[in-house]
């Protein structure tokens, strides 16, 4: 019997059941393994890009999905803006404010004029009523009796009395005053005939000293502390040896750039101020009281009606419509110096 030639296709080697094939990665096919090792290359970069589709397919879906929520939480039209950086502020201008500072300064209290001193007829004003009715103490045991009106009852009608005096006798000058001081240069700021004028229409002496004594501590003021911070180079020689006070304080307002509204409120208010502190020291009233009675609607009501006067009288007829519409004002600080015993000056 012949013996059988191996057929090629019957090689063992090529017959993938045969335990004995030889692995990829076997030295003994050196062929076979270079072949596979660049197969394998090729199949870890095609995993890579499935696996980088799946992933950018999973991000796509998030990102539908968390704008579906936002939608049915209404914010869908809010998109998140990065904050813009602060812009850096300009400096400020000194001189627009420099009006309002000086503004809240001529508004103090505490400004050196000598106003604590008198009380604008206040203390005589009560002490004619009745001799002994100087105090609080006195005016509630009176009021017990029903002899007199309570001391607020008194004190808002002395304080309507006043400001009706003050529109149609001082105010006129103020608003003359001012006129001249805004149509002049600064070195030139002094109307003699205006504080001559002044000074002959007020008949009673004890107001003609009080008015004086605190329209030169003003102008002293001025001098000495306003006018070096507004021309620190070169402040105007003001030369004003005799001037009332309803003439000088327009004069000072004008040159701090005030308005002329400003002026004549300040003025009223710095009066009525002046005659609440008096209450307050004789004992009328106390501070709460005095700074509630300030306040007060009624109060506000009487200086817009006394400026609104002492305006148009001024701006109108001039100082020369100037008259007094409460002469017993001038009774009671006439008789001021001849009160047996009194706390303010005469």
């Amino acid at each position: 019997m012949a013996a059988s030639v191996p057929d090629s296709n019957s090689n063992p080697n090529s017959n993938p059941q045969n335990p004995t094939t030889l692995n990829d990665g076997d030295e003994r096919n050196p062929v076979a393994h270079t072949d596979v090792s660049v197969s394998g290359h090729d199949y870890a970069s095609a995993r890579d890009r499935v696996a980088l589709l799946a992933r950018i397919q999973y991000l796509e879906s998030a990102l539908r999905e968390a704008n579906a929520e936002l939608a049915r939480l209404g914010r869908s039209a809010t998109t998140p803006t990065i904050p813009s950086p602060v812009p850096e502020l300009p400096p400020p201008d000194l001189s627009a404010t420099l009006p309002s500072h000086l503004l809240l300064l001529l508004a103090d209290s505490a400004l050196p004029l000598g106003s604590f001193a008198f009380s604008s007829g206040l203390e005589s004003y009560l002490y004619h009523l009745h001799p002994t009715v100087t105090t609080a103490h006195h005016h509630q045991s009176r009021l017990a009796s029903g002899g007199t009106a309570s001391p607020t009852a008194l004190l808002r009608r002395f304080l309507s009395l006043s400001l009706t005096s003050l529109a149609t006798t001082t105010l006129p000058f103020l608003v003359a005053a001012y006129q001249f001081a805004s149509t002049t240069t600064p070195s030139a700021i002094f109307p003699p005939y205006l504080d001559d004028a002044f000074d002959s229409t007020t008949t009673c002496p004890v107001l003609r000293r009080s008015s004086t004594t605190q329209g030169k501590a003003l102008l002293a003021l001025f001098r000495k502390s306003l006018l070096p911070s507004l021309s620190p180079h070169s402040p105007p020689a003001l030369q004003l040896p005799y001037s009332h006070y309803p003439i000088a304080y327009p004069l000072v307002c004008s040159f701090c750039s005030l308005t002329l509204h400003q002026t004549a409120h300040l003025f009223v208010l710095a009066h009525l101020k002046s005659l609440l502190s008096a209450a307050v020291r004789l004992n009328l009233i106390g501070p709460y009281v005095a700074q509630a009675m300030l306040a007060a609607h009624e109060t506000q009501e009487a200086m817009q009606r006394a400026m609104q006067t002492g305006l148009e009288m001024g701006l109108k007829g001039g100082w020369e419509e100037a008259g007094q519409m409460v002469p017993t004002l001038d009774l009671y600080q006439g008789r001021h110096e001849l009160l047996y015993s009194r706390v303010f000056n005469s």
